[in-house]
Order: C-alpha cells, then sequence, then structure tokens
C-alpha cells in the first residue's frame, strides 16, 4: 500500500482466523513490522472491523517503507498460541513535499527477483505505475543476457529460457518521465534460472553438446552488395 501523509484515511482489510483448536474460543490479532521495528501511532489495528488504518501526518514519516506481518493469537485462559500469519504486506509512507518536488513516475512497489525454471514460460505483470503529475512515461529495459529468452509485453516480460540456459541473470527497468528525461527510477532485479528436474542425463548431455558444437561457428554479416553481384561478407 502506498500512503501520502497528509491525504485521507485509508484501510486495508485482513482475513478473519477461521480454524480454533478445541477450547480455544477467544482471538485477537497482532500486527508488528518484521525486524521488530515501532509501529507508528497512525497506522493501527482495529480488531472489531478486522482493517489496517493509516492515517499519517507527520512528514518525517516520508521515505518509510515498512514491511507489515499480521498473526491472529488464539487463546484459552491458561496459554496462547501464536496461529501461522495471515497476511504480509508492504506499506509505503509518502511525503507530499516529495510528490510536488519531482515528476519520476514509479512503481507502487519495487519487482521482486523471479526464479523460473529452464524450458518453461513465465509472465511478470508489472506492479501499477504511479505518474504524479499525470505528464506520461516511458519504460526502457536493460535485460543482458535475459534479452536472448525475454519479450517485452505491454507492462509484461514473458520469459522462455531455453534448455541449457540456466543461472542468475539482472534486468533494469527505466521509468522515465516523458517531458523531463532527467526524472527517473530505476529498479533492477534478480532472473534465476533453476535446471529442469525432469530431464534426463541423455537430455542433459545433448544439450551441452549443442551448446559446445555451437562456439565453433563463425558469425558473420553482409557488409555490401555491389551492382555486379558481389558479396562483401564480415566475420566477428
Amino acid at each position: 500500500m502506498i500512503y501520502v501523509i497528509g491525504q485521507e484515511p485509508i484501510e486495508q482489510k485482513i482475513e478473519r482466523h477461521i480454524y480454533t483448536p478445541e477450547n480455544c474460543n477467544k482471538i485477537r490479532y497482532h500486527m508488528e513490522i518484521q525486524g521488530g521495528f515501532h509501529i507508528p501511532n497512525c497506522i493501527y489495528l482495529d480488531q472489531q472491523s478486522l482493517s489496517i488504518r493509516i492515517h499519517c501526518l507527520n512528514q518525517i514519516l516520508g521515505g518509510q517503507e515498512l514491511n507489515m506481518k499480521v498473526q491472529a493469537i488464539i487463546s484459552d485462559r491458561n496459554k496462547s498460541i501464536e496461529a501461522n500469519p495471515l497476511m504480509y504486506f508492504q506499506i509505503i509512507l509518502i511525503s507530499d513535499k516529495f510528490i510536488k518536488n519531482t515528476t519520476a513516475p514509479m512503481f507502487a512497489e519495487p519487482i521482486k527477483d523471479q526464479i523460473l525454471i529452464e524450458g518453461e514460460i513465465f509472465t511478470l505483470f508489472f506492479p501499477d505505475i504511479l505518474d504524479i503529475d499525470q505528464s506520461g512515461y516511458e519504460i526502457e529495459y536493460k535485460l543482458g543476457v535475459c534479452q536472448l529468452f525475454t519479450k517485452v509485453i505491454r507492462n509484461s516480460l514473458e520469459f522462455e529460457p531455453e534448455l541449457g540456459y540456466t543461472g542468475t541473470f539482472e534486468i533494469t527497468v527505466i521509468l522515465k518521465d516523458k517531458q523531463n528525461s532527467n526524472a527517473i527510477n530505476k529498479y533492477t532485479f534478480k532472473v534465476n534460472v533453476l535446471p529442469n528436474q525432469d530431464l534426463n542425463e541423455t537430455e542433459i548431455e545433448r544439450i551441452q553438446s549443442i551448446k559446445q558444437n555451437a562456439k565453433g561457428y563463425l558469425k558473420a554479416k553482409i557488409k555490401r552488395v555491389t551492382n555486379i553481384g558481389q558479396v562483401y561478407i564480415v566475420f566477428n
């Protein structure tokens, strides 16, 4: 969730915990910041409506990214039991001064590192883009090695790593303001392509052999064709 400090309150509903052990009939909900940090007083959990309410006015809080966890506490007369966490979420507090002084478009949340399996197709959909001053934006990509198995589709990337393409790669996505080329935000994330466990040893050896043989090929491009049909070729 993104909250601009000083704006109207916003709420986030949480799901009610369903299962309770026998004789444990009292449930309360606990919210905390991962890492044990103090929760600002302007963010609180309403036990009755089961919602998280945010209404912050202090501009000093601007720029904080809070990784939150909500957990159900089930208890009887003698003891309390912590249930599995109901939900994890992130709260990003933005100062209204920051909004007034920048036109850089931004994602509503960071892009997480991705785990892929070789030979399988996966589509990464980007988070919502915040165009604060509504001046329009452009997206640039630095795909590196990933360009060999990545298609750029509107607001998403489609990965299809061929068998044999395993390892960890890096991608950078750049959001640019259309009217101010200096107003940019960069997001870098990793793509980890894991081996396909369904392949047998014979198939793996065949793939490795193909890749080894491919290293022996020369790459060439046509530089010029004359009017009498002569072709000039440049080898890499």
